[in-house]
């Protein structure tokens, strides 16, 4: 006689798959800067889809270069600090990584992630492109690490520069870090290379003036946006719409609590949770009172 193995419950699966699920979630909540650097498996094809997408025979393509760029001289020295952008922005990536604070750390990758899809926006809606590479480059070193640059690089999806945007988002996220403000000596040096390499996109021809200046302008945004703006006294000020707003009966020592129709703005109740990094599900339950379905939010502390 034949057994078939019995089959395991549904019941047995479901709670395999929470315990995995609770695993990966204390996972992320202790390791939760790491989840930031998933953004390079989206930024690496997008950036590499516009330049294969968008060229110089692209129809609408807005050349950027204006007469100011074309006093600007060319340097090819200045390859140097342009290359030590890599390094200046990884370098600065772990370090934050592993040095900075909870809110250091989250301000700067917001910074770069927010600011360079940003960008990467503005390309795909206002395609642009430089005629300002020089023909004759230095037969040295320097003209050498030049041309690999020009190779790897098109001339294209210029507007706004994301090297000196993520210069600029690097040097402001170091200076401001409590590190950098008891080492006067590293944040000179910092400014020093922050400066070097905005100098080095137009110096070596690899963007106009007018792709530094977009720049600038898309970090001024995002510093007012993500350093100079206090949410906690914004979200003390606003008022929700009655129809939009609804009432989170909140009990401080409990782990559940219920959504009803009173009016109450939703973020406040959350703010605590949200901004201490803990994790909460959602789950509707099929109790209907006479106002509406209610939420319960299991918090995990």
């Amino acid at each position: 006689m034949c057994f078939l193995p019995a089959q395991k419950p549904l019941l047995f699966i479901w709670q395999d798959l929470c315990a995995e699920m609770r695993i990966l979630m204390n996972f992320l909540k202790k390791n939760w800067r790491l989840c930031f650097g998933c953004y390079i498996f989206i930024y690496l094809p997008w950036f590499f889809y516009l330049e294969k997408k968008i060229t110089m025979e692209t129809p609408n393509l807005h050349i950027i270069n204006n007469a100011i760029d074309d006093m600007i001289p060319f340097c090819v020295y200045f390859i140097i600090p342009y290359m030590l952008w890599f390094i200046y922005v990884i370098g600065a990536c772990i370090y934050m990584l592993f040095k900075a604070s909870d809110t250091e750390f989250l301000r700067f990758a917001l910074c770069l992630t927010i600011g360079m899809s940003v960008s990467l926006l503005i390309c795909m809606i206002y395609p642009s492109g430089l005629t300002l590479r020089p023909n004759d480059v230095p037969d040295n070193f320097f003209g050498m690490l030049l041309n690999t640059i020009y190779a790897s690089d098109t001339p294209t999806n210029v507007f706004p520069s994301i090297h000196v945007y993520n210069s600029l988002a690097v040097h402001i996220a170091l200076h401001r870090s409590e590190w950098f403000q008891k080492h006067k000596a590293f944040d000179i040096a910092s400014l020093i290379l922050c400066v070097s390499i905005c100098m080095s996109t137009v110096l070596l021809k690899q963007h106009s003036i007018t792709d530094v200046i977009g720049a600038s302008i898309l970090m001024a945004v995002m510093y007012t946006l993500v350093y100079a703006t206090d949410y906690s006294r914004l979200l003390k000020k606003s008022h929700l719409n009655p129809t939009i707003g609804r009432w989170f009966q909140y009990r401080k020592n409990a782990s559940t609590c219920y959504l009803t129709s009173a009016y109450f703005p939703v973020l406040k109740p959350l703010r605590r949770y949200v901004s201490s990094g803990c994790f909460f599900t959602l789950i509707i339950t099929k109790n209907t009172p006479s106002r509406g379905v209610w939420l319960r939010c299991i918090f995990r502390y």
